[in-house]
């Protein structure tokens, strides 16, 4: 075997003046910090770059290869080569090692095995299924594997394998195939071994597979000033801070304490470092697909709402960003808040709420604030076949629908786009169909409520649960005074705004 090169030390540290702060390091196994000036107090793994102090490393060393012949970094699991122990041991101190370790096998009996807390384990072959612990089959020879080598500590209850000693058991491999695993250079992404080597750069370690391959696509391929890859996305104006965690504590405010092991918090089912992840003004970190599928989902029912367009974990505005797709949508969702909030007013101003005492009472959440009234009062749903916001009545009665249950998308439709399902005048040519009033589905008054954006009520038949339908007493008894359907559909009566003109106009 050829042995590695040691990574340079100054690969690692951050390049600093004199006027700088010292640099840390928090060591893998004790997570101490050690101060990177003090090369004699740290130590860089070959196989992964993770940085161990001396301490820990002889100790790693002494009782992970008395145990099961082989060293693995506690960070990642990668192997620690032999050549690597004989570089840092020396040749005299690995060889009297190795001969304790022999002496120690000794006294182990036939069909038995050491743990690692020193109690002797008895070997025998067991029955077991053909699966791993999350129900997926396992090949014959892994389980053939593990039927002899399984074994469970009744001292320190600890399941290692008998064999090479890994801990806990390689469930799904045998032992050469778990040794080969973690020797192996692993996809940053989905953690799979890459066996054919990759060029050099950001993206040397991401597997072929379709997945893998459109993550590549969306990341970022720079070099931050640390040494470390930049693990935001591409096309970016300026590079996410670093997630490395050594990075991450240097400095905690960049990121808010945030690394590349913390989950998303959006899908909770991967770490930031396994997909390219975008940093907001606010300085939440995400998986930048997680968000755009947030956003692209809009609100969770069928009413208007705009919390989609905000941080999901602070609510402040996600504001600039330069992923096109991310950018179009939130684009979009302002363009689309504006026309609602602008017709929030005009239908506000109209139902009389710039007339509630709650815009001038100073301790009021909504003192001279009579846009977010409008907004908060009044409820808006977008029309299936336009995908226009229209005026669906007041929030109160759509509150059973905004968690989302209960209802169809294709019901929601605009006045505009239902003139053949509403009867009557739906159009005015002044004032459009912003201010059109419908007379009550189930009887002959006015309606008040537009309700789930399909039906109107009278405030007497939106306030009764059995809504019988009351039969039109016919001219001149009918309160409309006018001629319209029987009861039990939908009828519009014009507009309601050039209706109070004509009433001003006449007194």
């Amino acid at each position: 075997m050829l042995k590695p090169v040691r990574p340079e030390l100054s690969n690692k540290v951050l390049d600093k003046s004199e006027d700088d702060e010292p640099s840390f390091f928090h060591c893998v196994s004790c997570k101490k910090q050690v101060d990177a000036d003090n090369e004699e107090d740290i130590y860089n793994l070959y196989s992964c770059n993770h940085t161990i102090c001396n301490d820990c490393f002889i100790d790693l060393i002494k009782v992970e290869y008395s145990v099961k012949k082989i060293v693995d970094c506690p960070s990642c699991g990668k192997i620690v080569h032999e050549d690597e122990i004989i570089d840092q041991l020396g040749e005299e101190e690995w060889a009297e090692l190795k001969e304790e370790i022999l002496e120690d096998d000794e006294e182990v009996k036939e069909g038995a095995v050491r743990c690692r807390c020193g109690e002797e384990v008895k070997v025998v072959k067991h029955k077991v299924k053909n699966v791993d612990e999350e129900g997926n089959q396992i090949s014959a020879k892994s389980a053939e594997n593990m039927a002899k080598f399984k074994v469970k500590c009744h001292n320190c209850r600890d399941v290692f394998c008998a064999y090479c000693k890994i801990k806990p058991y390689h469930i799904g491999y045998t032992c050469s195939e778990y040794r080969e695993f973690v020797e192996s250079d692993r996809c940053r992404y989905c953690s799979e071994p890459i066996k054919a080597r990759r060029k050099g750069g950001a993206f040397r370690f991401v597997c072929k597979s379709k997945e893998c391959k459109s993550l590549k696509k969306e990341g970022c391929s720079k070099k931050l000033p640390c040494g470390h890859y930049c693990n935001g996305i591409s096309r970016e104006k300026h590079c996410l801070p670093c997630l490395h965690p050594d990075c991450v504590n240097k400095d905690q405010s960049k990121t808010l304490g945030e690394n590349d092991n913390s989950n998303c918090v959006i899908c909770f089912d991967k770490s930031l470092g396994k997909e390219p992840c975008i940093q907001l003004p606010c300085k939440h970190i995400f998986h930048v697909l997680c968000l755009v599928q947030k956003v692209e989902a809009k609100w969770p029912g069928p009413r208007v709402t705009f919390i989609y367009k905000t941080c999901p974990s602070c609510k402040a505005e996600i504001g600039e960003v330069y992923h096109i797709k991310l950018k179009r949508l939130i684009d979009e969702a302002i363009d689309l808040e504006s026309k609602v909030r602008a017709k929030a007013v005009e239908r506000g101003t109209a139902e009389g709420l710039d007339k509630d005492e709650r815009l001038q009472d100073e301790n009021d959440e909504y003192f001279e604030k009579f846009e977010d009234y409008c907004m908060d009062r009044l409820a808006f749903y977008q029309c299936y076949k336009c995908k226009k916001p229209y005026f669906g009545g007041l929030r109160e009665c759509g509150a059973a629908l905004d968690a989302g249950d209960g209802f169809d998308e294709k019901e929601l439709i605009c006045g505009a786009c239902s003139g053949e399902d509403f009867k009557g005048k739906v159009h005015c040519d002044t004032h459009g169909d912003e201010f059109i009033e419908f007379k009550c589905r189930y009887c002959c008054n006015y309606s008040q409520w537009f309700c789930f954006g399909n039906t109107h009520f009278c405030n007497r038949c939106h306030s009764n649960l059995t809504r019988n339908i009351i039969k039109c007493p016919g001219p001149p008894e009918c309160v409309l005074e006018m001629e319209h359907p029987d009861d039990g559909s939908e009828f519009a009566m014009g507009c309601g705004m050039c209706r109070n003109n004509l009433a001003s106009n006449r007194v």
